[in-house]
């Protein structure tokens, strides 16, 4: 009979790490495995989205060997994974990605960021040059063949799921949606393309 446990995934700049625990929420496995990334130079800070796939076919590879050496029993019901919310990659229908990814405080889309500000309400989460609607403006002008906007979590999930596409609450809050009406607002798709936004459900 085989035992429930949950994976988290953690992915950032510099790494991304897994953490297995049972149901007394105790961990019983951890790993971590390092990415190449350069420091922000001139607002600049991208990544190639591909180079994330091999760390997660390492980390995934490196969990079920510790969990086979710990207790050949325990089974992985459940994944979770997070990523920086403000990081955004332009792709295909099929999730192949069209451009570098866009990290979180890649700070370049400065024309973008006044355009918003022109557009978007004042208290809402996507003003600035860092925020994910700046970033998706500026990869519609450079990759107009976008067909998705995909957050590096979710296109992470996807890669494991085959299904892009889809978001959650938390990660589109930069990108214009509305948590409280559960919507895009009328305002966010007179500046974007709404065949490019992904489908939002809640956290979890």
């Amino acid at each position: 009979m085989s035992t429930a446990a949950y994976l988290g995934i953690d992915i950032g700049t510099s790494g991304i790490r897994a953490c297995v625990i049972d149901n007394n929420k105790t961990t019983i496995a951890e790993h971590r495995i390092a990415l190449s990334f350069s420091p922000p130079e001139d607002g600049k800070n991208e990544q190639p989205a591909t180079d994330w796939l091999p760390a997660l076919d390492k980390l995934l590879s490196a969990v079920s060997e510790k969990l086979t050496a710990k207790n050949n029993t325990l089974k992985i019901t459940a994944i979770a994974i997070d990523g920086t919310s403000g990081t955004l990659i332009a792709c295909s229908k099929d999730g192949s990605a069209l451009s570098p990814a866009l990290m979180y405080n890649d700070s370049r889309s400065q024309s973008q960021a006044q355009y918003i500000k022109q557009h978007a309400p004042a208290e809402t989460a996507v003003h600035g040059a860092s925020s994910s609607l700046a970033k998706a403006l500026n990869l519609l002008q450079h990759y107009p063949d976008t067909e998705i906007l995909c957050h590096q979590a979710d296109w992470l999930a996807a890669t494991l799921t085959g299904k892009y596409g889809i978001s959650d609450e938390n990660n589109c809050l930069k990108l214009g949606y509305n948590s409280i009406l559960r919507q895009w607002p009328d305002w966010l798709t007179k500046l974007l393309p709404e065949k490019v936004l992904p489908r939002v459900l809640a956290a979890g």
